[in-house]
């Protein structure tokens, strides 16, 4: 993330030391990085290679996640779900 060094940092840590938040919530500018670091963050929970600050990249599991397969993946656009209805929908659907 773009200017975000110390809470890249922080998220590695909290990922190495096995005690990440259970909701995390990532707002900001358009392309500073919050889709690359979610995806980050989903390889690294579910790595083949085990849980750490720094997933494989190659393994089949970090392969679904990078190509939209993963099935415990859930990748939402929030600026194209901007009705309650919408959200609601995904929400029972999950």
């Amino acid at each position: 993330m773009i200017g975000q060094e110390s809470t890249v940092r922080a998220l590695q840590n909290a990922l190495g030391q096995n005690r990440l938040h259970p909701v995390l919530l990532f707002s900001g500018t358009r392309g500073v990085g919050k889709t690359t670091l979610g995806r980050l963050i989903a390889k690294a929970l579910n790595c083949e290679q085990g849980m750490g600050p720094e997933p494989c990249g190659r393994c089949q599991n970090c392969e679904a996640i990078d190509s939209g397969r993963f099935p415990d993946f859930l990748e939402i656009d929030a600026a194209s779900r901007t009705r309650v209805e919408e959200t609601r929908e995904l929400l029972a659907n999950v």
